[in-house]
């Protein structure tokens, strides 16, 4: 301002729109920044001539790991040993190592194996166990005779076309008892009451009512020795309700027989729920105590038992299913005599055959 000049009153003009808005750029509003002000920078420090050391540059190295165009293989890639080759299901399984636990001793010749077999449900009874079984009863009871190994049982010789019992059961004489294998997956139990009277305990009777070949051979083997024909009993006993407890019922009849011989009119229903534990119990007590039993509903009727005989024609005193049969030619075959094609040493080539009186 100087001395004699006018003041000039000049007002601006500023609009209230204009000061209101902000004028900043629209990416600096939305990221909120703020002008830097006029000496808002970092002062440049420059260092003294005595503290720059001379240190010597490293080598730049890359940190990036180099590429190679060879395959890695790692050490179990690398060893000789190489991974077992998978197999089916079912060869699987037919290859796969027995358990160890199965070839434990538990009683006599049995193992744990006999034993996970006898609680098993669908489990079928070995000769092995019907063995034990009868072992320990023939200990148990010196009175009762039979009770021989099961093994004694007949073989079918497919060539030969017959029958072959090159150890056959011993005759017995009553009391006796014996389990006996039918060569058809089944047991059944045999009993020779005191008046010599045979009766056949099967818990599972076929339509037919007829008797195996190999049952046959077992029974003239034990019962018929020096008999033409004898007769067999079959009462109705308790069936099993499935296909795997003929061996369980043959055990427990054979008990039964022992305890309280056996003579027809028994009319005895197991409680089959518990007839694999009480066999269980049994074998390990080495001693054998009645099977348990529920109250019958009724009593057994007579009509009921049924009889088959067995023919012993031949001399050897074996049944005639032993092998096949030949009779006297004699008089236009009016002989009533027959043996087997080996017992008279007849060969396939002689087309005739005469008995001993009417050789001359």
């Amino acid at each position: 301002m100087f001395v004699g000049l006018e003041i000039e009153d000049k007002k601006t003009e500023v609009s209230l729109r204009t000061l209101s808005k902000r004028s900043l750029k629209r990416s600096d509003k939305k990221s909120g920044r703020k002008k830097p002000r006029i000496n808002d920078t970092d002062p440049v420090i420059i260092p003294a001539p005595d503290s720059i050391l001379n240190t010597p540059k490293q080598p730049h190295v890359d940190s990036k790991t180099p590429k190679s165009k060879k395959k890695l293989r790692f050490a179990s890639e690398t060893s000789t040993c190489k991974s077992p080759k998978v197999l089916p299901a079912k060869k699987r399984i037919a290859l796969r190592e027995p358990d160890a636990d199965s070839h434990k001793r538990w009683v006599g010749r049995l193992n744990t194996g006999h034993k996970d077999n006898i609680l098993n449900k669908n489990g079928d009874l070995c000769s092995d166990i019907m063995d034990t079984v009868q072992n320990i009863l023939s200990t148990q009871f010196p009175e009762m005779n039979g009770l021989m190994s099961t093994s004694f049982a007949p073989i079918w010789v497919e060539g030969e076309n017959r029958w072959r019992n090159e150890k056959p059961f011993q005759e017995v004489s009553s009391p006796a008892a014996q389990i006996h294998h039918t060569g058809k997956h089944h047991w059944v139990t045999t009993v020779k009451c005191e008046n010599d009277q045979i009766f056949l305990l099967d818990s599972l009777v076929g339509v037919s009512g007829e008797l195996s070949p190999s049952l046959e051979i077992q029974l003239a083997a034990m019962y018929g020795l020096g008999k033409t024909e004898f007769p067999v009993k079959v009462p109705l006993v308790q069936q099993q309700n499935n296909s795997h407890d003929c061996g369980l019922h043959a055990i427990a009849n054979l008990v039964e027989v022992c305890f309280n011989r056996f003579t027809g009119k028994q009319n005895v229903i197991y409680n089959q729920i518990y007839l694999r534990e009480h066999l269980i119990y049994c074998l390990e007590r080495q001693m054998f105590v009645p099977f348990p039993k529920i109250p019958p509903k009724s009593k057994i009727n007579k009509k009921r038992v049924r009889s088959v005989r067995i023919p012993c024609d031949c001399r050897c005193n074996r049944p005639n299913c032993m092998e096949e049969m030949i009779g006297c030619d004699w008089s236009t075959s009016q002989c009533d005599v027959w043996r087997h094609r080996s017992c008279p040493n007849k060969t396939d080539a002689e087309t005739d055959w005469y008995c001993s009186p009417h050789r001359n």
